[in-house]
């Protein structure tokens, strides 16, 4: 009996403890998990404005009330400068002109343009006179009919800001700029007098800077300047202002320009000339 009883205790012992290791952990309160995280970021929204190129391709004319003077002069390969210098006729205010526009890259729009101007009318020779190889006696009744032909391609490059989100938008000029001038002076009443058809030309790259202020998709002021010029050569100044208006797919503009050219001195003959004056322009764009 006395082996038996402290047996019987370490057995029981023994019993109690397997069967506590044996039981589970009572499980604890579920964890929350946490939400993941989302980042809110704001979205630029770029406003839909006829400025912008995902408006698309527009075509249009313009009238141009033009004024101002154009002068026949002697060149640095004249022998006597002073008997080939003739001023011109006033350019008539009838100047028709047409304008085409199309996307060119982000935010940017290539824009062609191109007008042509026309002067005539009727003078006095004071002097003996020159005027491309042909001669014209002192009192010669002189007519004079000219034309001024331009065509502009002009790559506007939006410099800021870029996209274009405020009103006020600041863009550079790359253009190349072809004008032709060509007068044709005859003497009716002289029987001996040959018409003096003459033609001078000009091939320019033009640079300039221009800015937009746009404070509604229906309306917008635009402001434009360029030129180019080397000393002793050609030269073309180029600026212009306008309000544009549009309504649904119309675009309606009214303005000013001033546009100031002298083709080369290097020759027998050069022409310099003025235009300037109100225009009124329609476009119908294509796109948005």
């Amino acid at each position: 009996m006395k082996s038996f009883f402290p047996a019987s205790i370490i057995a029981a012992c023994l019993l109690l403890e397997i069967n506590v290791a044996g039981q589970a952990p009572e499980a604890g309160p579920p964890q929350a998990t946490p939400a993941p995280t989302v980042e809110n970021k704001a979205t630029k929204v770029i406003p839909n404005v006829p400025d912008d190129p995902t408006d698309g391709f527009s075509i249009g004319v313009f009238y141009w009330l033009t004024d101002g003077p154009a002068t026949l002069l002697g060149g640095d390969q004249s022998s006597q400068p002073s008997v080939q210098t003739l001023d011109l006729p006033r350019f008539k205010r009838q100047t028709p002109g047409i304008r085409i526009s199309t996307p060119a890259g982000k935010y940017n729009r290539l824009v062609i343009s191109g007008f042509q101007a026309k002067g005539s009318g009727e003078t006095t020779a004071t002097q003996d006179s020159n005027f491309f190889g042909n001669f014209f006696p002192l009192g010669d009744k002189l007519h004079v009919d000219y034309r001024v032909r331009n065509v502009k391609i002009s790559w506007d490059y939006l410099l800021y800001p870029a996209p274009p989100t405020a009103k006020l938008r600041y863009k550079a000029l790359f253009e190349f700029q072809y004008v032709s001038a060509k007068p044709t002076i005859s003497a009716p009443l002289d029987l001996n007098a040959t018409t003096a058809p003459g033609s001078r030309n000009i091939y320019l790259p033009t640079l300039g800077v221009g800015a937009d202020f746009v404070p509604s998709k229906n309306f917008r002021l635009e402001v434009r300047g360029s030129g180019m010029g080397f000393p002793g050569k050609s030269y073309i100044v180029d600026a212009e202002a306008s309000a544009v208006v549009r309504l649904s797919h119309i675009e309606v503009a009214g303005g000013g320009r001033y546009f100031h050219f002298r083709t080369s001195p290097n020759s027998d003959q050069y022409i310099r000339g003025t235009l300037f004056g109100p225009y009124i322009s329609l476009r119908y764009l294509l796109g948005k």
